[in-house]
């Protein structure tokens, strides 16, 4: 292990020399290993033959004493072998395997005869072979020949083997030492190359290729290298200043940032302190966490004063039970409730009524930690509900007492239709409130939640924390559009409940007066009945279009009863058009003199009206919708047969529209 370190950390000229060395003297090695073979191999041959031949010799000439059983003749035949100085010993086997006669200095033959042919044992060379005498075998003659000769041939062959071998090795040795500067040289050069790279941070160092071989196509990648190194030096040198401008642009973006982060603080403490909903978080047990200025004010006390209670401490235990229920149904869910209107009892007995709205509170990995909400108050709308629903039961109870049955049908789908504008206004409130932005405040407390130990990194580092003030922004405007739009729908509510106090001093004005009139303008008419349905109309996507007659005439007549027929078209068309489901919703008012009468014409291309029910269309009872109660159109009927008028209906079959025509006289017909 140690040789095979010191190869590895010799310099490649000693490398080169040694494995020149090593190579030739393995191949020194081969040769001279199989010479030997050859030579072994061969002069053992010829031993045996030569042993062979002397054998055949000697047997011929003992087979004579065989044949006479003469032992002294036969050994003075065997002592001729002393000629031959390797031979160690002869015997001569009888025809019985016996020893006959033998030869040689303290030779011991063995004991009987071996089988015939040659044997290598023991460093000698021994030879059996059958004695014949006139074709007949008549014993066995035993040689044993030492390996003398093969030994000093041997010998022989290696002094002229070490002798070739040393001086191959000087030769090649000095021939190594002469060529591999060929090869060594350049890559020399490729090292101190490296070296100037490496220490002195030199990358224009370069080495010139000089054959244009393997060593040759390294050079030339190792320019290519330096080059490329070089390149990427100067580059990364570039990348260093431009990172380190880089970081001087983010430490002054960082303190920008600081600057939004206390603007868009400001925002959201802006949001919690003017907004007048109640909005509040809560955690799985359903204690507040933080809450809304409004809220706090509901309960004229601090947010300190509120956070970390429950329901339980602010309302009276049903409420509290059947809010705590409702959260932690959502955060078994995860399912919303949007618009349930609360009935609230607070521990000092004041009675209020909420819009309330809960969602899911969930942290950055959208497991869910608790709820929030916005609760909003309604007190004031279920009031003026209460007082509608009172006035609607002493107008029924007035009208049968005074028997006057048909006035209170008309009183009642009159004022039913007015109450269907209240009840659309506060649909649109529930629906904006359902739809109301206010629920991804959540998502953005739960942000900055997370981030709250480490802000100004967020703020400088995270791209959503870029999108917070735009968010809010838009989330300000968002709110303030809500605001607008449930203001008003509200100013829209007080104007029908208005219009219901009218209608029911109008009914008591009829049911004490019947038959007050007054002039009235047919143009104002139209218009308050269109101002009745607006929200509706636009709610649907209702488009009017007015045809008047410039020149039209007042008439004398009692406008709350055109007002009501008027009105009750107006809702019928848009009911028309919306269950068409055709995009262009049309409604077409026309207003013409006609001599002595003035013609109202209110037209739709909704769906229109069968055939067989033209005829049944002002009956008592009769209708068509879902949800309708068939006292419109007949007191209509009634009203304007009254005025001295008419009113009547027209349409093509199904899918064509529908126009209903109200004709009135100028002046009122003489009482009956």
């Amino acid at each position: 292990m140690n040789r095979l370190l010191s190869f590895s950390r010799a310099s490649i000229k000693r490398k080169q020399v040694l494995i020149i060395m090593l190579n030739t003297t393995a191949a020194l090695l081969l040769a001279f290993a199989g010479f030997t073979a050859y030579e072994v191999v061969t002069f053992r041959a010829a031993m045996v033959r030569s042993l062979s031949t002397l054998a055949q010799i000697t047997g011929n000439n003992v087979a004579g004493t065989l044949d006479f059983n003469d032992p002294k003749s036969a050994a003075e035949d065997l002592f001729a072998l002393r000629d031959d100085p390797h031979i160690i010993g002869a015997c001569v086997y009888g025809a019985d395997g016996a020893p006959f006669a033998t030869y040689g200095p303290g030779f011991k033959p063995p004991p009987r005869v071996p089988d015939s042919g040659h044997a290598f044992s023991d460093g000698n060379l021994s030879f059996t072979c059958p004695v014949k005498s006139r074709g007949d075998v008549v014993g066995a003659l035993y040689l044993v020949s030492d390996c003398q000769a093969l030994y000093a041939r041997l010998g022989e062959y290696a002094q002229i083997a070490g002798a070739v071998f040393v001086l191959t090795l000087i030769v090649a040795l000095v021939l190594s030492s002469r060529l591999q500067r060929l090869m060594c040289q350049p890559i020399l050069q490729l090292a101190r190359a490296a070296r100037l790279a490496g220490q002195n941070k030199d990358y224009g160092v370069r080495v010139i290729a000089r054959n244009p071989d393997e060593i040759g196509a390294l050079v030339e990648s190792f320019n290519d290298m330096l080059a490329q190194i070089q390149e990427r030096d100067t580059h990364l040198e570039q990348r260093v200043a431009e990172r380190t401008r880089e970081l001087e642009r983010e430490i002054a973006g960082r303190k920008q940032t600081e600057v939004k982060l206390d603007y868009e603080r400001d925002l959201l403490r802006s949001l919690m302190e003017h907004s007048s909903d109640c909005i509040y978080f809560k955690d799985r047990e359903s204690r507040f966490i933080s809450c809304s200025k409004a809220m706090c004010d509901r309960f004229g006390t601090t947010s300190e004063g509120i956070i970390g209670k429950t329901d339980f401490d602010l309302f009276d235990s049903t409420h509290a039970r059947e809010a705590f229920e409702d959260e932690q149904r959502i955060l078994q869910t995860s399912l919303p409730i949007h618009g349930k209107v609360e009935h609230e009892i607070s521990t000092d007995g004041t009675e209020t009524w909420a819009l309330t709205s809960k969602m899911p509170l969930r942290d950055k990995a959208g497991n869910i930690t608790g709820t929030f909400g916005i609760s909003k108050d309604i007190t004031a709308m279920k009031v003026a509900e209460a007082s509608l629903e009172k006035v609607h039961s002493q107008l029924v109870v007035a009208s049968r007492q005074a028997g006057m049955a048909e006035v209170a049908t008309s009183v009642l789908h009159n004022v039913g239709n007015v109450l269907n504008s209240i009840t659309v206004s506060t649909t649109l409130v529930l629906d904006a409130l359902a739809a109301s932005k206010v629920k991804n405040l959540g998502r953005l407390a739960s942000l900055l939640a997370e981030h709250k130990d480490h802000l100004p990194d967020f703020f400088a580092s995270d791209p959503k924390a870029r999108e917070i003030l735009p968010y809010l922004q838009c989330l300000a405007d968002t709110f303030a559009k809500e605001q607008e739009n449930l203001t008003t729908e509200m100013r829209l509510t007080r104007k029908n409940i208005e219009h219901i106090k009218d209608i029911v001093a109008m009914q008591q004005n009829y049911a004490s007066y019947a038959g007050v009139v007054e002039k009235v303008s047919p143009v104002e008419l139209v218009e308050d009945a269109l101002r009745m349905n607006d929200a509706a109309l636009a709610r649907h996507q209702v488009r009017v279009i007015r045809r008047f007659d410039p020149h039209l005439s007042e008439i004398t007549a009692d406008k709350h009863k055109i007002l009501q027929i008027l009105v009750n078209l107006v809702r019928n068309a848009k009911y028309a058009c919306d269950e068409c489901d055709r995009p262009d919703k049309t409604i077409i008012i026309e207003l013409n003199n006609g001599g002595q009468h003035v013609r109202f014409a209110i037209a739709d291309n909704g769906v229109g009206i069968p055939p067989e029910n033209l005829n049944r269309i002002f009956n008592h009872g009769f209708t068509t919708r879902k949800n309708g109660h068939g006292f419109g159109l007949h007191s209509g009927a009634l009203a304007a047969r009254e005025m001295g008028g008419s009113l009547t209906a027209h349409s093509d079959g199904p899918g064509a529209g529908a126009c209903f025509t109200l004709d009135l006289p100028l002046h009122p017909p003489p009482k009956s």
